[in-house]
């Protein structure tokens, strides 16, 4: 896949209906996907999504979308990101 600048993602909140259960999603999805989580300060939430060894470093905000920039992405990571999409949890801006 050819990388055409950067990507930016925005992860739903917490308090967002799609943010229920989107771990059981996304295994479901597919299970070889691992997914750790760590409170961080002011409520926000860092989650790490793995797959066969490339991984996504993502905030979640108690209320708002949290927005993060990749300015380059291998394949697995594009494949991780699109997962995310798919169940929900992750909008895509490729501005």
């Amino acid at each position: 896949m050819e990388n055409a600048g950067p990507i930016t993602v925005f992860m739903r909140s917490q308090n967002h209906p799609q943010s229920a259960g989107w771990m059981v999603r996304l295994k479901a999805h597919d299970s070889s996907f691992r997914a750790t989580s760590r409170p961080e300060r002011f409520g926000r939430v860092s989650h790490i999504i793995k797959k066969d060894g490339a991984f996504l470093r993502l905030q979640q905000g108690v209320s708002s979308e949290s927005k993060t920039v990749f300015a380059d992405l291998s394949e697995a990571q594009h494949m991780i990101l699109s997962a995310l999409v798919e169940i929900g949890i992750v909008g895509r801006n490729t501005r």
